[in-house]
């Protein structure tokens, strides 16, 4: 029954995403991001079209800046190729390098037969394929996200979804809507909705520090801040500029 009651609030919310996923095409936000009151690199949120019309590519991409680049290399990428109709993944990549450490992970979808497989490798040696039985409506983190977006936010209410990631399926994923807040940018004041991802019955979230993002109050829920605690402070990424969609 439990089961029966999680999956019937997904496909509720899912029922909610009142925005065309080709609404965002191609938009592109550039961020900075801050550490200890510093500017240390940059980040990009792009939503391309494809050469099949029915699929999108969401592109995220951070680099450390000149000076830091020189003593700790970072050049991450993450995209999510996502079904026009339904908003879900098709496919999913993740490409980092971090200092000494690179590592690949690549998810495919295979949503007639109920499955994702993944396959990777971690400093530079390969990992054993995975796979993973899919029970509907699996997310991605980057898909998760663009979903959120299109969906309609209330504060005090959450989403629910089931995510694929770091070589699992995890079944109760939430994305709580904590409440609305006017913050101060260098664009001026903006009225936005906090959103906070947790996780239940897993440490996903608990691993890489605790998310924090602020969206605009509207259709579109640009994110205009992003906040992640880790154990040397709090990361902070700020919307510097924005190419709407077209």
């Amino acid at each position: 029954m439990r089961r029966f009651l999680l999956f019937a609030l997904l496909w509720t919310n899912v029922l909610w995403a009142e925005v065309p996923p080709n609404s965002f095409r191609g938009e592109k936000l550039s961020f900075d991001v801050e550490w200890a009151g510093m500017v240390v690199g940059h980040a990009q949120i792009q939503i391309l079209p494809t050469t099949d019309p029915t699929l999108l590519v969401m592109r995220t991409t951070a680099r450390a800046n000149e000076t830091i680049q020189s003593m700790y290399p970072v050049m991450d990428t993450i995209e999510s190729f996502l079904d026009t109709g339904t908003g879900l993944p098709v496919s999913f990549a993740k490409r980092q390098l971090e200092g000494s450490y690179q590592a690949e992970f690549k998810v495919g979808f295979d949503r007639k037969n109920n499955l994702a497989k993944v396959t990777g490798s971690a400093k530079g040696k390969p990992r054993p394929d995975t796979l993973i039985t899919l029970m509907g409506g699996e997310f991605d983190l980057l898909s998760a996200f663009f979903w959120m977006r299109r969906s309609n936010l209330v504060p005090g209410k959450s989403l629910w979804f089931p995510l694929v990631d770091n070589r699992k399926r995890f079944a109760t994923v939430e994305v709580a809507c904590l409440r609305t807040e006017t913050i101060e940018t260098d664009a001026g004041d903006v009225k936005t909705l906090v959103m906070e991802p947790r996780i239940h019955g897993d440490a996903l979230f608990a691993s890489k520090g605790k998310l924090t993002v602020w969206v605009t109050d509207d259709a579109m829920h640009v994110p205009v801040r992003m906040t992640s605690k880790i154990k040397l402070g709090t990361i902070k990424a700020n919307l510097v500029s924005k190419i709407p969609a077209r």
